[in-house]
């Protein structure tokens, strides 16, 4: 598995990473996931990714578009905050991605900075 899902139920944020060599099918796989996670939640939910130990990944803008689409435009969707890796490719790609839907991003060097941004964005999660 690529991926994992970390939601408590009432929590405001998703923690999920995405491991070793990430397949359009197991992109669709966590998609499917996350949605029924935010179809479920009672108010907007963060996602906090870390992508730390991502090796490969699909590279097309409008492949990754089409899969994430649905997440992406879910009306409990809060912030996404992308984390543990600085590489120019990914930073194009989830730009890239992020700027057609108009979707509330940041790509960030830790946990620490993504829970710190989420904080910042959101005041009903405390400090």
């Amino acid at each position: 598995m690529a991926y994992e899902v970390n939601w408590q139920p009432g929590s405001r944020i998703m923690r999920n990473g995405v491991y070793g060599d990430l397949t359009l099918s197991e992109l669709r796989l966590y998609t499917r996931d996350v949605l029924a996670i935010l179809d479920q939640a009672d108010g907007p939910v963060h996602i906090m990714a870390d992508i730390s130990a991502l090796r490969e990944y699909p590279k097309s803008v409008l492949s990754l578009r089409g899969v994430l689409m649905p997440l992406l435009q879910h009306p409990r969707l809060g912030w996404i905050v992308v984390y543990g890796q600085r590489n120019s490719a990914i930073s194009f790609l989830l730009s890239a991605v992020m700027n057609m839907t108009y979707v509330r991003s940041r790509l960030v060097t830790s946990e620490k900075e993504a829970l710190d941004v989420l904080q910042k964005a959101d005041a009903t999660l405390g400090g």
